[in-house]
């Protein structure tokens, strides 16, 4: 197990400042350790993050605290499924937010679910597959402000069971398959842009803070 003293100096590289390294919180980390996760937790009298090792990445994760005020952040997660050079989009529909515009197999994670179980969940719900925890790769992360703040997790995969087929017409109305290097122009911009970052093996991003 890593120590808590790399896990602060990886967050205070993440945010390019060092207030993270200071003052560790062990018992808090304790007390909220979720179980067989790699963990720290880091805290200063503003802010407490609680970070996840999943794959030998870092992972921001939980909820922070501005001037004695508790902020949740929600956690989501998003499924590129990629076959050659081609992506699995599918486009909303009557669900009044961004209806008309693609995504990827996408949503919230239930409160106790661990991110590869969120995807493998979302990818039965929306397209009727099936796929091994072992054949999922965690491939970024982004901190996104929309309207209320945000951490998204991005998996990928290129290995699954069963055919696809859309599972909620009543939200959805197009699969199709779209070359990497040719993505619609009617498509949600920060999953367009964590695509993109994953294309060129940029693991990390922040959207949406002007």
């Amino acid at each position: 197990m890593r120590s808590t003293h790399r896990a602060t100096g990886s967050l205070a590289a993440l945010f390019g400042h060092g207030r993270h390294g200071a003052g560790v919180d062990q018992t808090w980390g304790r007390q909220h350790r979720p179980p067989d996760r790699n963990w720290a937790a880091a805290s200063t009298s503003r802010t407490v993050v609680l970070v996840f090792f999943v794959d030998d990445r870092d992972f921001l994760f939980m909820e922070s605290v501005t001037n004695d005020r508790t902020i949740q952040v929600d956690q989501y997660c998003a499924l590129f499924m990629i076959r050659d050079n081609l992506v699995l989009l599918l486009r909303r529909f009557n669900t009044v937010y961004e209806d008309g515009n693609y995504s990827v197999p996408a949503g919230y994670l239930d409160g106790g679910e661990q991110i590869k179980s969120a995807a493998i969940r979302k990818a039965k719900e929306e397209c009727g597959i099936s796929i091994s925890p072992s054949d999922l790769e965690v491939v970024g992360v982004m901190h996104r402000q929309a309207g209320d703040e945000r951490i998204d997790f991005f998996l990928a995969t290129r290995s699954w069971a069963g055919d696809i087929v859309n599972t909620e017409p009543h939200k959805c109305d197009d699969l199709r398959w779209y070359s990497t290097d040719d993505l619609p122009d009617n498509m949600f911009r920060y999953v367009k842009q964590a695509l993109t970052n994953y294309m060129q093996g940029i693991w990390f991003s922040e959207f949406g803070w002007g």
